[in-house]
């Protein structure tokens, strides 16, 4: 996640960890430059690697990753 400006308020979507889970949420950037938790936007996931997948579903960052395996799936001669 890029740095934020002190007292900029609410983040952008981003991975986040909550004891040992994982959820994909905000974050609130205080005055001093100190980020306290903000909003939960998704399930709690036991790793990283599924919320990871959850933020990539929520901001359409796989979205070029899924046209492409529908487009070869959908090319594919029988």
């Amino acid at each position: 996640m890029p740095p934020m400006r002190p007292g900029f308020g609410q983040s952008p979507l981003h991975v986040m960890q909550d004891g040992q889970r994982y959820y994909v949420g905000t974050s609130w950037i205080l005055d001093d430059g100190s980020e306290r938790p903000y909003t939960v936007e998704s399930d709690y996931y036991e790793d990283r690697e599924h919320a990871e997948l959850m933020y990539k579903k929520m901001t359409g960052k796989d979205a070029e990753n899924r046209l492409r395996e529908s487009l070869q799936i959908n090319l594919t001669p029988l």
